[in-house]
């Protein structure tokens, strides 16, 4: 979750990775880190283990193997992501038929 203080201050950086399975491809957590200007930004390490630990916080079941993948924004909204492991990128899944 982001703190929200009103809108006025400014960004300075935003990075966004996710918790996937290496098997499936299927995203667990979406991280997000976003750095107010005058802050230090966190290394992508850093960011990393935080994301991780988000995940297997309190859920013995998501201590599994998990891996973690930074990305570049934009992400497409609505679109349905999952990871494509060899190739080390987001791959948009095709949206299920509803009309069935």
């Amino acid at each position: 979750m982001i703190p929200q203080y009103g809108g006025t201050e400014k960004i300075e950086s935003v990075s966004v990775c996710v918790v996937y399975d290496p098997l499936t491809g299927h995203i667990h957590h979406w991280h997000h880190c976003v750095t107010i200007v005058g802050g230090r930004h966190p290394s992508k390490d850093e960011i990393a283990i935080d994301a991780l630990a988000a995940v297997t916080r309190g859920s013995p079941q998501n201590k599994r193997d998990l891996r973690v993948l930074h990305v570049d924004l934009p992400i497409e909204p609505g679109e349905l992501y999952r990871v494509d492991h060899e190739r080390q990128a987001l791959a948009v899944q095709a949206k299920p038929d509803l009309k069935k």
